[in-house]
């Protein structure tokens, strides 16, 4: 296979993702420049995703729709994902342990590369 979304960078990849997606909601978009960069473009509307992967499964194509959708509050969770229809056939119930959710504190942080470096090795030392 290949990316989806192969952009050259963070603005180049969330144009790729707004041209199959739509236009991204902008509260939903943390980054300053990025809110900059989704507000300079033109209104897109989500593409069709049975016509973007004609031919491709329907069950699966619902499951990469519930995938990709950019709000984290809508998106499908890994717990649901697991329980999809197109997941059947790899789903072993007794063998998928639940987790806590996913902390995204970090996503507010202004830190330089250094200090990101520091966090990472501290969060690998902590393992």
């Amino acid at each position: 296979g290949k990316p989806l979304f192969p952009g050259t960078d963070h603005l180049d990849q969330l144009h790729r993702i707004m041209l199959l997606c739509g236009k991204i909601e902008l509260s939903l978009v943390r980054s300053r420049e990025a809110r900059d960069y989704v507000t300079s473009l033109p209104k897109r509307e989500k593409k069709d995703f049975k016509d973007v992967f004609k031919g491709a499964n329907p069950v699966a194509i619902d499951l990469l729709e519930k995938m990709l959708e950019f709000d984290i509050n809508q998106r499908i969770t890994a717990e649901e994902a697991l329980k999809h229809p197109y997941m059947a056939q790899y789903s072993e119930p007794s063998d998928e342990p639940d987790s806590d959710s996913f902390d995204q504190a970090f996503e507010d942080f202004d830190l330089t590369c250094e200090e990101w470096k520091e966090h990472v090795w501290n969060e690998i030392q902590n393992m």
